[in-house]
This record gives structure tokens, sequence and C-alpha cells, in this order.
């Protein structure tokens, strides 16, 4: 990755929808309040990729326990509502959901491909149909929106994720 600066930049640029509403986004009702946030993704336990890493996998979390506890804290929805909106049955089971997230899996693309993609998840379709919900925006934008300049462009965005592994289907 790079700096907590250059991060929300890079995921806040002008293509998508500004930091402001970057935030306003993230951390909506279904979330946790701005503040909370900030605090969170800008903690000193990130800025740059060995940080980063060690955020996600390090003694910092202490386990699937201490991880759902933070990400599923008071500020957020509660632990169970947490374990089921992230593993529900259109993503994959609670624990692979939980080895996924643990695992040297998520530090590798093809690996990664291959997860979100696996017959653990739904069909590509629905997949798009699930990220681009009535909460998020439509098909068009949302491949805009992942696609933008600053990434890799649509075409190469839809070879990225039509891989062989998820057969692609629009």
């Amino acid at each position: 990755m790079i700096g907590v600066d250059s991060f929300v930049k890079h995921w806040a640029s002008e293509e998508m929808i500004g930091v402001d509403n970057f935030v306003k986004h993230w951390v909506s009702e279904e979330m946790i309040g701005v503040d909370s946030f900030i605090k969170h993704w800008a903690s000193e336990e990130m800025i740059g990729v060995e940080s980063f890493i060690k955020y996600w996998a390090s003694e910092e979390m202490i386990g699937v326990d201490s991880f759902v506890k933070h990400w599923a804290s008071e500020e957020m929805i509660g632990v169970d509502s947490f374990i089921k909106h992230w593993a529900s049955e259109e993503m994959i089971g609670v624990d692979s959901f939980i080895k996924h997230w643990a695992s040297e899996e998520i530090f590798r693309v093809d690996s990664f491909i291959k997860h979100w993609a696996s017959e653990e998840m739904i069909v590509v379709d629905s997949f798009i149909k699930h990220w681009t919900s009535e909460e998020m925006i439509g098909v068009d934008s949302f491949i805009k929106h992942w696609a933008s300049e600053e990434m890799i462009g649509v075409d190469s965005f839809i070879k990225h994720w039509a891989s062989e592994e998820m057969i692609f289907h629009l």
C-alpha cells in the first residue's frame, strides 16, 4: 500500500467520491462514526505496508475472537450481526471467512481471486448484484468506480475480475 494520506486520496480520489463522501459512505449509520473511522484507519498501526500487514495479522489482533470483537465492537453492530453480515450465505461460511482474512492467501492475488470467486461464494452475476445492490450503486457505476483511471481501466478491470477462475458475465 502506501501512507495513510495517500491511501485516503487513492480510494477517495476525484474519480470516486471525494474524501468527505468517502468517509461518509464507509462510516454510514451501518458502520461507525466518522471520528472512530478516522482513528481506526489512520491509527499508528497502519502507515505503510509492513504496518498494515502487522495490523491485520499480527499480535495486535490476538486471534479470531479479538478480530471479531474489534470489527463488531459496540461501535458497529455486535458480533453476531457482524458474522452474519460478512459471512452470510451470499459469501462464505464463517470458518472460510476467518481463514481468508487470517491466512497468507489474502496477500496473494491469484489466491485472492480464487477465494472470492470460489464455489464458496456465489455465481459472478449474483456477486455483482450483491455489491451493486441498492445500498451501493448500479452495475455500470460499480465498474467505473472500481476501475477508475487510478486503478486499471475498465477493460483491465473486467479482465482481472473476469479471469478464468470467475467466468465473468455481464
